[in-house]
């Protein structure tokens, strides 16, 4: 196990605190299912694989967002649209 302080951040409106925290991490998965069981070390994979696709996806889409914005942009007519809403490029 390797024990290590870490550093949170608390925010509250505009107040911010940070507290530093003494840290236990398992040195490897066996150790991490010994500390904390089973059940909720593949529980804790599911939610980490599950944000990784979440990420890996959102990431696509904002790319894909991106080049329909870009295209649109070059369009005359919805820069002319934009103009008329008091946009100008």
């Amino acid at each position: 196990m390797n024990t290590q302080t870490i550093d949170i951040k608390c925010r509250v409106g505009k107040m911010e605190k940070t507290i530093s925290r003494s840290y236990d991490e398992p040195e490897d998965f066996a150790e991490g299912i010994e500390m904390d069981g089973e059940q909720r070390a593949f529980k804790t994979y599911l939610n980490k694989r599950k944000t990784n696709f979440m990420d890996k996806e959102r990431s696509t889409e904002v790319k894909r967002m991106e080049k329909e914005i870009t295209k649109a942009l070059q369009d005359p007519t919805i820069i002319a649209k934009l103009a008329e809403m008091g946009i100008n490029l």
